[in-house]
C-alpha cells in the first residue's frame, strides 16, 4: 500500500516537477511520505532516513528542523506481526502533529470508493485531486490484509485513537493565514494607555501598518540597525528602557524596535514597512512570540496585526482570542482545541523559519519568559492547554529553529514581577492594565529587570555577531545561576 500511494503521488503533474529540481518524494517503511522543498536539506535529509529506515519516526526532529516546509503523510495500519516499534512510532508522529503538518492516512480509507482520503492528500499538500482520484484503482488492489491485535500499552492505544481521528477529521493547516479582513490602518500599542508611565515617541516606517518604539530610523539607513522583532515584551510596555535601548547604548549601533503588541511570526511578513529592515538590518533578534493568534477552526483574527477576532462564521464585536478559546473549553471542545493547538504551532514554525532565512547568517533567536520552554500542553484548562505566554511554543519547536540561526538566548524569570506602573511625574500607581484584580500591577509583561536581564544575555551574541565571529554564543537557562554555551555559527 505505501508503495502504491508513493508511486500515485510521484506521478502527480505537480509533483513530478519538483522531483527534477531536487525536491522528493521519501518513502519511509514505518509509514511516512514526506514533501520537502529545499534541494540540499531534501539530500541530507534522504541519506538520514537511509540509515534507519526502519526507526524512520525518530528522523520527526531532524526534518522538522532542516526542511522549510515539511508536511508528513503517515499510513496507518496494524503491523501483519509483532513490532516492538509501533507503538513508539504512534507516539513520536502524534508528537510531532502538535508542531508540523501531518497527515495519518487509514489504509481502509485509501480504498474506498468515494476517494476522500485522496481529497484530503490532495487538500493536504495543496495539489488537485484529479491525478490521484483516476489512480486509485492501484491502491485498491494493494490493499494488505488486516494487521495484527491493536496496541498493548494504554499510551499506544491513545495515540492510535487520537490519529485515527485525525485521519478523518484533519486539522486545517492551509487557512492557518486567513483574517477577516478588519484590520487598523495604523496599530498604535499602548500609547494613549500608558502616556502617564511611558512616552514611548511611536514613530511609523513608510509603509507601515504598526507604529514603532522610537528611536526612528529611515529605511535608507537599515544597513546601520540591528533589528528587534517581537511582541509587547520587545516594545517594552510600561518600562521606561527596554533591552533594545539598552544595546544601543552598550554596543554603540543604532536600533529598531519593531515589538508590536499581540505580534505573531505572520505579523512581521505581511507588513512590507518593515522588510527593508529585515531584509538589511546588520543583525536581527527574533523574539520568540506566541503562537495563539493565527486562524483556525476555532478563531479568526481581524488581521494579522491583532489578537482579536471572532469564531469562523459569527458576526459581532471581536473578541480577545483568549476569550475565544476559554468559551471553547467551557463547551468542551477537546478535539477542535486539539486541532487549533497543531495550526497555530505548525504554521508559526513555519513563519519563524521564513523570518530567520530573510535574517540568513544574521539572526539570533530570543526567548523571553516567565515560564520555561519545557512544557508539555494538556487539555486540563486554557492555561495548561496554551502554556502562558509565548502561547504554544515548546522546547522541541526552539529546537527545531536552532539551526536556522546564529544563536538562541533564553531567559526565563520573574524579576521584578508583579511591578507597579507609576506616574512618570508624581510616582503615584496609574491603572493601565485593564481587566487585571490590580490594574496598576504588572504581572504579566516583562519587567524593567527582566529587561536588564534579556539585554545582559544577548550582548555576548550580538556583540560576536556584529564583529564577524565566527562563534556566536548562546544562553540557556532560567534566570541567575545559568551558564552560556558557545555554538559554531552555520
Amino acid at each position: 500500500m505505501l508503495d502504491a500511494l508513493a508511486a500515485l503521488l510521484a506521478a502527480h503533474p505537480a509533483l513530478a516537477p519538483l522531483g527534477r529540481a531536487g525536491a522528493r518524494l521519501f518513502r519511509l517503511r514505518q509509514g511516512a511520505v514526506l514533501r520537502g522543498t529545499a534541494q540540499g536539506e531534501d539530500r541530507r535529509a534522504a541519506d538520514a532516513l537511509a540509515a534507519a529506515p526502519r526507526r524512520a519516526f525518530a528522523r520527526y526532529a531532524a526534518l522538522a528542523s532542516a526542511l522549510p516546509d515539511p508536511r508528513f503523510l503517515v499510513l496507518l495500519g496494524a503491523p501483519p506481526g509483532p513490532d516492538t516499534a509501533w507503538g513508539e512510532a504512534l507516539r513520536a508522529t502524534l508528537d510531532w502533529a502538535q508542531r508540523v503538518p501531518v497527515l495519518p492516512v487509514l489504509a481502509e480509507d485509501l480504498a474506498a470508493a468515494d476517494g476522500v482520503a485522496l481529497r484530503r492528500i490532495a487538500a493536504f499538500l495543496g495539489i488537485g485531486a484529479g491525478p490521484l482520484l483516476a489512480g486509485r484503482a492501484r491502491l485498491g488492489a494493494a490493499l494488505p490484509p488486516p494487521g495484527g491485535a491493536a496496541p498493548a500499552a494504554p499510551e499506544d492505544r491513545a495515540a492510535l485513537d487520537a490519529l485515527r481521528l485525525l485521519a478523518r477529521h484533519p486539522p486545517d493547516y492551509a487557512g492557518a493565514w486567513r483574517t477577516l479582513g478588519r484590520g487598523m490602518a495604523v496599530i498604535a500599542p499602548y500609547a494613549e494607555a500608558d502616556r502617564r508611565v511611558v512616552e514611548y515617541g511611536l514613530w511609523r516606517p513608510p509603509g507601515a501598518r504598526a507604529m514603532l518604539r522610537a528611536p526612528a530610523v529611515p529605511p535608507a539607513r537599515a544597513d546601520e540597525a540591528v533589528l528587534f522583532l517581537g511582541s509587547a515584551a520587545t516594545f517594552g510596555r510600561a518600562v521606561r528602557h527596554p533591552f533594545a535601548q539598552r544595546l544601543a547604548g552598550r554596543l554603540g549601533v543604532t536600533v529598531v524596535n519593531a515589538g508590536i503588541g499581540g505580534a505573531r511570526p505572520a505579523t512581521f511578513l505581511a507588513d512590507p514597512g518593515l522588510r527593508p529592515y529585515l531584509d538589511r538590518a546588520r543583525a536581527v533578534v527574533l523574539e520568540a512570540v506566541s503562537a495563539r493568534g493565527y486562524a483556525t477552526e476555532l478563531f479568526v483574527p481581524n488581521s494579522h496585526h491583532a489578537n482579536a477576532g471572532l469564531p469562523p462564521g459569527e458576526a459581532g464585536p471581536p473578541r480577545f482570542v483568549d476569550h475565544v478559546y476559554r468559551a471553547a473549553f467551557r463547551r468542551g471542545e477537546a478535539a477542535a482545541l486539539r486541532r487549533a493547538r497543531m495550526v497555530c504551532l505548525a504554521a508559526w514554525l513555519r513563519d519563524m523559519k521564513r523570518l530567520a532565512a530573510r535574517a540568513a547568517g544574521r539572526c539570533v533567536l530570543l526567548y523571553l519568559s516567565q515560564r520555561p520552554p519545557g512544557f508539555v500542553s494538556r487539555l486540563d484548562s486554557f492555561e495548561a492547554w496554551a502554556g502562558g505566554f509565548p502561547h504554544h511554543v515548546d522546547r522541541a519547536a526552539i529546537e527545531a529553529l536552532r539551526p536556522h540561526v546564529r544563536a538562541v538566548v533564553e531567559v526565563v524569570s520573574t524579576a521584578g514581577l508583579p511591578e507597579v506602573a507609576r506616574d512618570a511625574r508624581t510616582g503615584e500607581p496609574v491603572p493601565i492594565f485593564a481587566g487585571r484584580p490590580d490594574p496598576t500591577r504588572n504581572t504579566y509583561y516583562p519587567s524593567q529587570a527582566m529587561h536588564d536581564e534579556a539585554a545582559a544575555r544577548l550582548e555576548p551574541a550580538l556583540r560576536a555577531l556584529l564583529r564577524g565571529e565566527a562563534e556566536v554564543p548562546s544562553f540557556s537557562g532560567e534566570g541567575q545561576g545559568a551558564a552560556a554555551e558557545a555554538r559554531p555559527a552555520r
